[in-house]
């Protein structure tokens, strides 16, 4: 879990006012496509995917898993708004359930929301914990800016900042009910972000951002509903 710097900087109400601003004002992009190729660890483990990501503001989401080498599906996942579903061609079975972080981490193992992927590839806070009532910025001595904030269901986001001017986030920690669920860890090249570091106590991710644009137009909005086939068992998630 990312731990407080213990040596900081004297902050004015004003200033942490302005950069709780400038930290809303940072969204999500209306639209965006990634590639992303992925690499987990576990133990003398290793298994490489491909996914790509589709996202339509304000909450259209698709992820498609595929494995490295073979090119097989592993799965498609959609959701809209709280609804979540995906379909899972090898073992013939779909997953219904909310768009909370068990959906997807029944797929890939990061308990984030929907949203929150999109986020943690395009180097933006999460949203939903802009709108606490628990919000804390601490500047470091080394400059660099130390953000958390606590929702209503105990989840706890802390975030470190570059700096207050640009606001890259080189490191996060997401916690469920007080313990270290995940870390992630992100790489920069020419101020771009380029790959990530995502540290879970079973496993670690290595997630290469091969390729991303934001705000691209997406024309129809069939992909983001996936076929449910008829033969194939049905599992929900709440």
């Amino acid at each position: 879990m990312l731990t407080p710097p213990e040596n900081t900087v004297q902050l004015s109400s004003s200033t942490k006012s302005g950069i709780l601003t400038n930290l809303k004002a940072s969204k999500l992009p209306n639209s965006l496509r990634a590639l992303l190729n992925i690499e987990i660890k576990s133990g003398a483990g290793r298994d490489f995917f491909r996914q790509a990501l589709t996202f339509k503001g304000p909450s259209l989401f698709r992820l498609e898993a595929f494995a490295t080498g073979a090119n097989a599906l592993v799965f498609i996942a959609t959701s809209e708004g709280n609804e979540f579903k995906a379909v899972i061609p090898g073992k013939k079975k779909v997953i219904i359930g909310k768009s909370s972080p068990r959906s997807l981490a029944s797929l890939i193992q990061l308990p984030l929301t929907p949203l929150e992927m999109v986020s943690l590839v395009t180097g933006t806070v999460f949203s939903e914990f802009l709108e606490s009532n628990s919000q804390q910025i601490v500047k470091s001595t080394d400059g660099s800016i130390f953000y958390t904030s606590i929702i209503e269901s105990k989840r706890e986001l802390r975030i470190r900042f570059n700096n207050e001017t640009s606001f890259r986030i080189t490191e996060l920690s997401l916690s469920d009910g007080g313990s270290g669920a995940l870390t992630a860890r992100y790489h920069y090249q020419v101020a771009k972000l380029k790959s990530l570091t995502v540290v879970l106590p079973e496993f670690e991710a290595e997630v290469e951002i091969k390729e991303i644009t934001q705000n691209v137009e997406i024309s129809s909005d069939k992909i983001f509903t996936v076929v449910q086939p008829s033969s194939y068992t049905v599992k929900r998630i709440d």
